[in-house]
């Protein structure tokens, strides 16, 4: 974390203490619902040990439960309601469970700071606010990847974006920290066409209209990320079409049911769309609660890009998870190809009038530029 000046810090968090404030009740919320209702669901008759739940029920067929037998001391029988993860996934499950558990305990120290501001109004508050902020969004990371992930790939995937996402800001808090008093030059990501970041002890003035856009967009931005980050997390840990309640024909329980099923693209399509939504949303909630990372990166095409990997994330995992006809996918498809090529036409109208009024402006200027340099005598006889 950046060393910076406590009462600019503590000024900046309480300018958006409402938005964090919303974004602690909504991961409370969300992480709340994920602990009651784990992944994976839960068992739904009384398993004994080793016991592998391949007895087959017919649809609508009504069978009388046999009791178990005593369980052998020292052996755990798994009753109804207990975590199907716990038997056939116990290491994801117990990451899962404390990744999860932490993400809520973090999210109502947030709230509680930020409800009385004398309880972060001191440089210590502030650091126990800053280190639960950090907890929560990495727990919250950590929790998303244990509980949504049923293969190696998908874990690699996952675990990388997000891995990625944390070293880059890391180095960048680091270079901030750094150049705080000299200038330097970072070819990783920024303002220009090549991607260049230039690092300036403060940023540049800029007019009170620009400001005051600047601040819209970062409360638009900021209330964007708020909503998509609980809605992926709970799409990514119940996703569509539920999970196996028994280990039968090759299929696991605890495991999607349209990962095993004819559905198996679309589940894909889902979850990789739902998880750069996820970590995109992260994303531009850790450049903004930051007053290092977004006075930097508020203007820059990092934001612009995590807007358009969350936006296009959303309506992909949404198309994909929700159709299962051929008809149904082309509709929705359609309606979002239909808003793209309208955002589309709407910038490049922008851009060409831009440049129709920058000809317009240089022609008077040529022109003005040209009978000042004229001759008085040679412009009368042009008359």
């Amino acid at each position: 974390i950046v060393a910076m000046e406590p009462t600019e810090d503590i000024e900046f968090l309480w300018k958006w203490r409402k938005y964090l404030l919303l974004l602690a009740t909504l991961v409370a919320s969300v992480t709340y619902g994920a602990g009651l209702n784990p992944p994976g669901g839960v068992w739904s008759q009384d398993q004994g040990p080793g016991s592998n739940n391949a007895r087959v029920h017919r649809a609508g067929a009504v069978h009388r439960p046999t009791p178990l037998a005593p369980a052998p001391a020292g052996v755990y029988p798994f009753r109804v309601g207990d975590p199907v993860l716990v038997s056939t996934y116990p290491r994801r499950y117990t990451a899962f469970f404390y990744c999860n558990a932490a993400a809520f305990v973090a999210s109502l120290v947030i709230i509680m700071f930020l409800l009385d501001q004398r309880i972060s109004n001191n440089p210590a508050g502030l650091t126990v606010l800053r280190l639960a902020m950090l907890l929560d969004l990495l727990a919250l990371m950590a929790a998303f990847v244990a509980g949504s992930c049923h293969n190696v790939v998908s874990f690699i995937y996952v675990s990388a974006v997000c891995v990625v996402v944390l070293l880059y800001f890391a180095i960048y808090l680091g270079v901030a920290s750094i150049s705080s008093h000299s200038r330097l030059l970072l070819f990783f990501c920024g303002e220009s066409s090549c991607l260049l970041l230039f690092m300036r002890k403060a940023p540049v003035a800029a007019s009170y209209a620009v400001k005051g856009r600047i601040k819209e967009r970062r409360k638009f931005l900021l209330l964007l990320a708020t909503f998509a980050t609980p809605l992926t997390y709970a799409a990514g840990l119940a996703p569509p079409g539920g999970f196996w309640s028994e280990t039968v024909a090759g299929h696991s329980a605890g495991a999607p049911l349209l990962h095993d099923g004819r559905y198996k693209i679309r589940y894909h399509a889902f979850f990789y769309a739902n998880a750069n939504s996820f970590v995109a949303s992260l994303a531009i909630i850790m450049v903004l609660t930051s007053r290092t990372l977004s006075d930097r990166l508020i203007q820059s095409y990092l934001l612009l890009v995590c807007v358009l990997v969350e936006l296009l994330g959303l309506m992909a995992a949404y198309a994909a998870g929700s159709c299962r006809l051929i008809t149904t996918t082309i509709y929705i498809v359609s309606l979002v190809g239909a808003v793209l090529l309208y955002i589309v036409v709407q910038m490049v109208v922008e851009l060409l009038c831009k440049l129709r009024v920058q000809h317009c402006l240089l022609a008077h200027v040529l022109v003005a530029a040209y009978f000042i340099t004229q001759p008085r005598d040679a412009f009368i006889t042009q008359l």
